[in-house]
């Protein structure tokens, strides 16, 4: 998670420095500081538990100082401390928040090759810098978990998953942290053209087992069987499941006509001496049943089968119809 954030991170991280007013004996000559790079070298996250999140980042900052007669470049390598607390917000969403940020400085660097300055001036120059990098990186941080507070909020409402279906999480409890991870407990409600899927009442808790995974495993989800249970009636209902098996109706190499199945049926040759195609309308009558086992899961499909030769006036003809178990 924490090379992930890097990049987001540097971007937030790369604020402006307005002029510094450096005094020449008589006026306030401004001078440009223009930040060139923002490199973070090192970015950890730790679980503080029934907190949050603490961060530290490292980063090292370029900067240019548009001096006469020659520019100057400084580097100043910065470490950031913040306490990000987690907590689930008044419609239901995780809430992340920076409760405390500290920028930590070290000694401002003159890489070689680059212009002289007197002690004096560049301890102004540098006093400059860390005043306002004292202001705006804790709220480039601060900025950045609203951006994530934004995305968060999206669990809220309706959000589509298909043209008539839409789904609506919502955060059943307060997030649990631990030294070693947060648990998020969501409920999540499918909806149908606006109605929900309401499934029997079952009183048996879901819980996600303990040490799930690998050591390695960045996030483990656990999705429960009432979940497979609530998209598979969905599925069920919008028709999503259904088929429709016609093959080539044109082509003579297609082997799904009259002509075979009346091997089979002789009632279907007598009624179509001229081999016709066939085609065969599969819907699912019943709710599909999933079952979980360890390592795999069965899904048990009721199909209903009907059983269609096209006449010679290109309309479909039933023949017969099945059911499936």
């Amino acid at each position: 998670v924490s090379e992930i954030g890097k990049a987001p991170l540097q971007q937030a991280l790369n604020v402006t420095v307005p002029y510094f007013l450096d005094w020449n004996g008589e006026v306030h000559q401004p001078t440009r500081i223009q930040t060139l790079s923002v490199h973070v070298s090192h970015f950890h996250l730790k679980f503080v538990a029934d907190f949050g999140v603490r961060l530290l980042v490292a980063a090292n900052f370029t900067f240019k100082v548009f001096r006469v007669p020659e520019p100057l470049e400084l580097r100043l390598p910065v470490v950031v401390l913040a306490d990000a607390r987690v907590a689930q917000g008044s419609v239901g969403t995780p809430v992340v928040s920076i409760s405390a940020c500290f920028p930590l400085f070290s000694d401002t660097k003159v890489p070689d090759g680059s212009a002289g300055l007197a002690r004096g001036p560049l301890a102004l120059v540098q006093k400059h810098v860390r005043a306002i990098l004292r202001n705006k990186l804790c709220l480039s941080i601060s900025n950045l978990v609203q951006g994530l507070n934004v995305h968060l909020g999206t669990l809220i409402g309706l959000n589509p998953v298909g043209p008539e279906s839409q789904i609506r999480y919502t955060m059943v409890n307060v997030p649990k942290v631990t030294k070693d991870y947060i648990s998020l407990d969501i409920n999540a409600v499918l909806f149908l053209l606006g109605k929900p899927i309401v499934l029997p009442v079952d009183a048996t808790p879901f819980v996600l087992p303990l040490h799930v995974g690998t050591n390695r495993a960045m996030a483990a989800v656990g999705l429960s069987q009432d979940l497979f249970d609530s998209v598979l009636l969905l599925m069920q209902k919008a028709g999503a499941l259904n088929l429709d098996i016609t093959g080539q109706l044109e082509s003579d190499d297609n082997l799904l006509n009259t002509s075979v199945l009346g091997r089979l049926i002789p009632e279907v040759a007598r009624s179509f001496p001229k081999p016709m195609p066939v085609a065969l309308k599969v819907q699912l009558g019943a709710t599909p049943v999933v079952t979980l086992h360890t390592h795999n899961a069965t899904l048990q499909l009721q199909p209903f089968v009907e059983v269609l030769a096209v006449a010679s006036n290109s309309a479909f003809h039933s023949l017969f119809s099945f059911d499936m178990v």
